[in-house]
């Protein structure tokens, strides 16, 4: 199996203050007009530092976070600055009250939503397949919320392990299914995919790049207790 871990939180405004942010990603929090968008930077940020820190045996100062070079969409990529320490994967995903952080030996991708602000979405052939959305349109209510919400942590997850985030198109990608296989231009890749408990009122979904079950742990707690 794959081993996978999933930290959770909810937004830290004091996060966009923390010393372990650099200048680069203070710049990019002083760009958000809405705080809430700040503090989810922020504390994904400071979280994934820690997560990795604790991970490799470090200090989280000894851990930076930076885009993965082309051909990736720029997925955070954790660095560790002592010889011999090797970072894991990373992915960071946030939504409403909601950061998260994953780790993995393997490439990975995190993703949560709201359940409610993917009713919109639910009719768009931007976002899912005929067959999906037919499926999707024999169901009801609060059914049909959640079983959207589930095709759309899964597919996002899966882009986000192939580092492609959305420029791939998203009905091509499978809503269904723990194990799929995605063809790019450079070849066929295999994903292993979970559900990913979340907090109330959210969904999401794990995707590791890998052929084996996912070995899951996942844990509940603010960027400071992070050790």
């Amino acid at each position: 199996m794959t081993a996978a871990r999933v930290w959770w939180s909810a937004p830290d405004p004091a996060a966009v203050h923390d010393p372990l942010l650099d200048d680069a990603e203070r710049e990019r929090c002083a760009r958000y007009r809405l705080e809430a968008d700040r503090a989810r930077h922020a504390t994904g940020r400071v979280m994934a530092k820690r997560v990795v820190a604790a991970q490799c045996g470090v200090e989280p100062e000894e851990v930076s976070v930076i885009p993965d070079p082309e051909p990736t969409e720029g997925r955070p990529r954790a660095r560790v600055r002592r010889q011999g320490a090797e970072a894991p994967w990373i992915s960071i995903t946030h939504a409403g009250g909601v950061v998260g952080v994953a780790l993995s030996a393997r490439p990975c991708g995190l993703d949560v939503q709201d359940v409610d602000s993917i009713t919109p979405l639910i009719g768009s052939d931007l976002v899912f397949g005929a067959a999906e959305q037919a499926e999707l349109a024999r169901l009801t209510g609060a059914d049909r919320a959640r079983t959207a919400c589930a095709w759309w942590v899964a597919k996002e997850a899966t882009l986000k392990a192939l580092g492609l985030g959305l420029s791939e198109s998203l009905p091509g990608v499978p809503g269904k299914g723990a194990v799929v296989r995605i063809d790019l231009r450079d070849g066929g890749r295999r994903l292993s995919r979970v559900v990913v408990p979340a907090p109330p009122g959210h969904l999401a979904g794990l995707a590791v790049e890998a052929e084996e079950a996912i070995d899951l742990q996942t844990f509940c707690s603010a960027p400071s207790r992070i050790r």
